[in-house]
Order: structure tokens, then C-alpha cells, then sequence
């Protein structure tokens, strides 16, 4: 998961468990994030947040079967925590993400007066 995103766009994260049990995160990410190719920022962006999705969807596929349920349970939850430590990270997906809620707040604003 770190060669992936260090490679496409310059970040990467970890999970340090200290020797009192306390969990530290250490998150890195290049200072211009601008610098990083489109293409490969999009490719990197879209497959991490599909990866859970599919795991979603087989969770729900598979609520009336236990055999697996618990398998692509523990999937989720990893890819999820991959989403997470990603997006902590890169400071250009906070941007994106909080225009992108604004949008959202006028359209629905929008939308009410019309």
C-alpha cells in the first residue's frame, strides 16, 4: 500500500504501536502536491476509494451466508483504514472534498428556492 502511494503520489502513512500501548500515526506527503502527474493521482484516488466499495458490496451479497461474512468484514474495515490513512495525508483531497461539499450545500440551497 506505501509503494503505491509513494510512487503515484507522493504520500504514505503508518501505525506505530508504542511499548506503553498507545497508538501513534505518522502521516507524509510531498510539500507540492501539484508536482504529481493527473493521470496517476486519479488512477491512485479512484481505486482506493473503489477498493472498499466492492468490499461493501460483498458484505451485502453475503449478510444472509456466514461462511465468509466475517473474512470480507476484516477487508472492509483494512481498506476503509487505507482510505483514512490516505486521506489524512494529502491536504489537495481535504480541498477537494470540502468544494466539494460546499457545491453541495448551494445546489441544495439552490434547489430549495427554485
Amino acid at each position: 500500500k506505501n509503494i503505491t502511494g509513494r510512487l503515484l503520489v507522493g504520500m504514505r502513512w503508518w501505525n506505530d504501536i508504542k511499548e506503553d500501548g498507545s497508538s501513534q500515526w505518522y502521516f507524509e506527503c510531498n510539500a507540492d502536491e501539484s508536482t504529481i502527474d493527473a493521470k496517476d493521482r486519479t488512477i491512485f484516488w479512484s481505486a482506493l476509494y473503489a477498493w472498499p466499495l466492492l468490499w461493501l458490496v460483498l458484505v451485502f451479497l453475503n449478510i444472509l451466508s456466514w461462511d465468509w461474512l466475517m473474512l470480507i468484514l476484516m477487508a472492509f474495515v483494512f481498506a476503509a483504514t487505507n482510505v483514512v490513512g490516505y486521506w489524512k495525508c494529502s491536504k489537495d483531497q481535504k480541498r477537494q472534498m470540502a468544494d466539494w461539499a460546499k457545491s453541495q450545500a448551494v445546489r441544495a440551497m439552490v434547489s430549495n428556492w427554485f
